[in-house]
């Protein structure tokens, strides 16, 4: 990738009211925090968490 585009993807990605999350929740730790909360521990609910 060249510079040029990356600095024009980089930009798109915060453009406006967009961001970036960085999250690094293994599923022991996701499990955890929705035993807490009692909350199904499924890969789906974690996939779903973690597009939020």
């Amino acid at each position: 990738m060249n510079a040029q585009k990356f600095m024009d993807t980089s930009r798109a990605l915060v453009a406006g009211d967009k961001g970036l999350l960085a999250m690094d929740e293994g599923n022991p730790t996701c499990n955890k925090l929705f035993a807490k909360l009692g909350i199904l521990q499924t890969e789906e609910v974690r996939r779903a968490y973690r597009e939020v």
